[in-house]
């Protein structure tokens, strides 16, 4: 009966909003906003993700990324009623693991800073209220949690305790338990119906279960008194802990997704020994995660450069000379920042990972910045109603020759266009300067304005990574694999052929430099087109993660064991043995077998046959 009311209360929640009273929100050009334009994504923090803010019409008002601590700070203040989410193909990576539920937090009068967005923000933004979350939670076997819990940052103050009691992780669990269940019911967020029947309220239920399993004060109590004569350990907090939780809690959420996916159902009993083996790795892993924390596993831990992008290269550079100039400075960062260095506050392990990062990094000469181009701010911008001496011929008025009128036009928010200096003076130049060809165009010799493959700074023969794709068999020069039913109409058009979607959905273009569900990077998001890299002896997992639906994912084996899977690929896999790694990037099939390229080289493994490895520097002979 307790469970039927539960159902019903909670299937109501999909027909009411949530809605919040004001304590003095100010109004902004007709749009009421809140003082806040800050906040935190977490479940655990959230790293590198980007969020966004969209009003009630869909439209992104506005976009920040998350640091290593999982704080975004937008430009403006946050408006009443529009919604933060992460952005698909950006969502982050929390523990080091990469993040896949769409949160999402309503804006109301009553929230200030830090606005935090959570799973548990993500079911209100959905339709339940406050009050219907907590009774599902409570019904879940998770109680005693309020309605205030919901919007706090859970993880505040935990990091750097050396002890914690039930009462302290019980927000931090409940995050974790609604993330796993909306990981694990849909791969992009939640869905239409949450919370609404017995199998959503079952899983969610096994979540609490493998949460509380795994992420408790008892728990933590016994890895730290078992770590607690390890030589190699100083002082073991309660953010390892929780960091090992979640990487260790990661391949239970998968197995109850690929369950629910397949049969519809969970079995219990698998789920059961799943849990077991999460506990026993718990001492372990979290050893583990206070070695990346120190940088005692190199390699691992906080990333020095991602520091210094997201908390310095506003002001600093590493090129160019002079006081502004960070390059081999390591050792002036501890002191600068101790004393408040413009409101900065960075834990150890960042100031560390920043001072290691700035005395190693090379002066580099800054990115040539890609000139602004008229002619696109006019396609994106106003060609919808606007002409320019033929071209576009459906828009009126024609604005040929009307540069002049431009700035002054726009500079009164004409139809709510919001253009940057650079764009104005580049559209004013196209209207002024465009002349129709006689007949048209002749698009019959591409190279006349394109190089094969294009290798320029300008457009339309712009280089990025074009040169590096045509190297790749089966690509050459076939420039259909990626600009499929594009057009000579001022744009780079991107569309890519089925064969080269990835398990997760339909390769797509994401209009900022990257690219999402390629099978060719194993649906991860692509490095940037103009800027990135990816070193393939290396940096395997840019390509391939473990607990994936993935084509490619390192789901075979041993490899979520927490010994093998917080070391690099290479301690196993040799890549001079990689042969035809790329013979065929349309094939979910792999080129090369993996097993052929494990051991010898400068791996661990001496040898590799028939599933067992031998003459290893890890253990003894293993069967994988």
């Amino acid at each position: 009966m307790r469970q039927l009311t539960i159902l019903t209360l909670l299937a109501l929640s999909l027909i009411l909003s949530a809605c919040g009273g004001g304590d003095g929100p100010v109004s902004t050009g007709g749009s009421l906003t809140v003082s806040a334009n800050s906040g935190v994504v977490v479940d655990p923090y959230i790293a590198n993700a980007v969020v966004l803010e969209v009003d009630a019409g869909g439209n992104i008002v506005q976009s920040a990324t998350t640091n290593a601590a999982g704080e975004y700070n937008f430009s403006n203040p946050l408006t009443i009623g529009s919604t933060l989410q992460l952005k698909a193909g950006s969502l982050g990576q929390h523990a080091g693991l990469p993040y896949a539920v769409t949160l999402r937090r309503v804006i109301s009068s009553e929230d200030t800073e830090p606005v935090v967005v959570s799973p548990l923000t993500t079911l209100i933004a959905e339709g339940s209220t406050p009050a219907e979350v907590v009774l599902a939670l409570d019904g879940a076997g998770l109680t005693g949690l309020t309605e205030a819990d919901l919007y706090k940052d859970p993880m505040a103050g935990l990091g750097n305790l050396t002890s914690a009691t039930e009462v302290q992780l019980k927000p931090l669990q409940a995050s974790l338990v609604v993330g796993s269940y909306l990981e694990a019911m849909t791969a992009s967020g939640p869905m239409s119906n949450a919370l609404t029947d017995s199998t959503d309220l079952q899983t969610l239920s096994l979540f609490v279960t493998s949460v509380q399993a795994t992420l408790n004060a008892a728990n933590f109590d016994q890895v730290a008194s078992a770590l607690a004569g390890d030589p190699t350990i100083a002082t073991l907090t309660v953010g390892d802990f929780i960091q090992a939780a979640v990487v260790e809690h990661q391949p239970i959420v998968g197995q109850v997704r690929n369950e629910l996916s397949t049969s519809g159902s969970v079995n219990l009993a698998d789920i059961d020994i799943a849990i077991q083996s999460a506990v026993a790795d718990m001492t372990m892993s979290t050893k583990n995660q206070y070695q990346m924390r120190v940088g005692q596993i190199p390699g691992s831990g906080v990333d020095g450069q991602l520091v210094f992008t997201n908390e310095c290269n506003q002001c600093h550079t590493l090129s160019g000379g002079g006081t502004m100039d960070l390059s081999g400075k390591g050792s002036l960062i501890d002191a600068k920042l101790a004393a408040g260095h413009n409101g900065r506050v960075l834990t150890a392990e960042e100031l560390s990972a920043l001072a290691t990062f700035l005395d190693g990094s090379t002066p580099t000469p800054p990115p040539t910045p890609q000139p602004v181009n008229g002619q696109t701010v006019y396609d994106n911008n106003c060609s919808g109603c606007h002409a320019v001496n033929g071209y576009d011929a459906s828009g009126s008025p024609d604005l040929a020759a009307k540069g002049s009128l431009i700035p002054g036009k726009l500079g009164s928010g004409h139809n709510g266009l919001s253009l940057t200096g650079e764009e104005i003076t580049a559209v004013a130049g196209f209207v002024d300067q465009y002349q129709a060809p006689a007949g048209g165009p002749d698009y019959s010799d591409c190279t006349a304005c394109h190089a094969q493959p294009p290798n320029g700074n300008t457009f339309p023969n712009t280089a990025g990574a074009h040169l590096v794709h045509q190297a790749l068999p089966g690509v050459g020069t076939d420039c259909s694999i990626c600009h499929q039913t594009a057009a000579h109409n001022g744009n780079v058009d991107l569309a890519f052929p089925a064969d080269y979607d990835a398990k997760s959905g339909m390769a797509t273009d994401n209009l900022d430099g990257t690219c999402s569900n390629i099978i060719c990077h194993g649906g991860q998001t692509t490095p940037d087109w103009w800027t990135g890299s990816i070193d393939v002896n290396t940096q395997c997992t840019s390509c391939h993660t473990r607990g994936t639906s993935q084509y490619n994912s390192q789901n075979s084996g041993q490899h979520g064991r927490s010994e093998h899977r917080n070391r690099a690929c290479t301690v196993c896999h040799n890549t001079a043995k990689m042969g035809n790694h790329f013979a065929n990037l349309a094939t979910p099939g792999f080129e090369t077998d993996p097993a052929s390229t494990i051991g010898g080289g400068s791996t661990s493994v001496g040898s590799y046959s028939n599933g067992t490895c031998s003459n290893i520097q890890c253990h003894g002979t293993k069967s994988w």
